[in-house]
């Protein structure tokens, strides 16, 4: 059995809310060979924002971004078995 939202809520405590919204905002500083080559040509722009998805938990709900919530249903899958609920059928 492949874990979903409904076994993480029963069995770890966890409701995941998935939201493309929640992420988190870097800025970082552009290279010369960025500022110069790339398109359109903004070489004045010093800096650009990087988004990375974020998880944030709130009691018994974990919000995060759909990207962080496959990456998390992954590792359950990858995991050892958690009172048989990921064994092959």
């Amino acid at each position: 059995m492949i874990p979903n939202s409904n076994f993480l809520k029963t069995q770890l405590g966890l409701r995941i809310i998935e939201s493309i919204n929640c992420v988190e905002t870097e800025t970082v500083e552009r290279t010369w060979k960025e500022r110069l080559f790339s398109w359109p040509w903004k070489p004045r722009l010093r800096t650009k924002q990087i988004f990375k998805p974020a998880a944030y938990i709130i009691k018994d709900t974990l919000v995060c971004h759909p990207s962080y919530a496959d990456r998390l249903r992954k590792e359950f899958r990858a995991a050892p078995s958690y009172r048989g609920h990921n064994k092959e059928e």
